[in-house]
C-alpha cells in the first residue's frame, strides 16, 4: 500500500481542506508495511514512519543524500512519470500539464500557458526544462543511466508511471 495526501488538483475542496497528519498516522497504524509521502508532507511522512515515497523532483539527488548522511537508513521509494521519447511534442503531451503542477514551474510558467506541444515561447522553454526534473525522459539508456545514479545517492525503490502508455515501454 502506498499512503500519500493528494495533490489538490486531484481532491474535492472539501477533502483538500483535511488535515493530513492524523489520517497518515491513523493509516499507518491499520497497514504498517505502507510507503508514506508524496510532496509537501515530507516531514509528516517520515514521522509517521514506514518506507518513504517521494516524488521525483529538481532537490531528489541532494534530499536522500542529505537524508542518508543524517542517518535515515530506511528504504526510500520514488514516484516518477516515464516519457521514453526524445521527441519534445510527445514529452510535453505527456508530462507537461504534470510539472506545471509543481510550484517551481507553476510560479515560473506565463499565466495561462499552454502545457502540452502547443506551448510556445518562454513556456516552452520553462516546460522542456522542467519535464526532465520530474519525469524519466529519453531513450531507454538515458531513463536507465538516471535510475541508476538515483539508485547509486541511496534511492532503493523508483516507481516510475508510464505516462505514454505501457505499450510504449515494449
Amino acid at each position: 500500500r502506498v499512503l500519500v495526501a493528494g495533490h489538490g488538483a486531484y481532491l474535492t475542496e472539501r477533502e483538500a481542506g483535511r488535515a493530513i497528519a492524523p489520517r497518515l498516522g491513523a493509516a499507518r497504524k491499520v497497514a504498517g508495511d505502507a510507503w508514506v509521502g508524496t510532496e509537501g508532507v515530507e516531514r509528516v511522512a517520515l514521522a509517521a514512519g514506514g518506507v518513504q515515497y517521494d516524488l521525483l523532483s529538481r532537490s531528489t539527488e541532494r534530499d536522500v543524500r542529505a537524508l542518508r548522511a543524517a542517518g535515515f537508513d530506511g528504504d526510500l521509494a520514488l514516484y516518477a512519470p516515464v516519457v521514453p521519447t526524445d521527441d519534445e511534442d510527445a514529452v510535453l503531451d505527456a508530462v507537461g500539464a504534470y510539472a506545471a503542477r509543481r510550484k517551481p514551474v507553476r510560479e515560473a510558467l506565463p499565466e495561462g500557458a499552454a502545457t502540452g506541444a502547443a506551448a510556445a515561447g518562454r513556456a516552452r522553454e520553462v516546460l522542456s526544462a522542467a519535464v526532465r526534473d520530474f519525469a524519466l525522459v529519453g531513450d531507454p539508456e538515458t531513463v536507465g543511466e538516471r535510475v541508476r545514479d538515483l539508485k547509486a545517492v541511496g534511492v532503493d525503490h523508483v516507481v516510475g508511471y508510464p505516462a505514454t502508455g505501457v505499450d510504449a515501454l515494449r
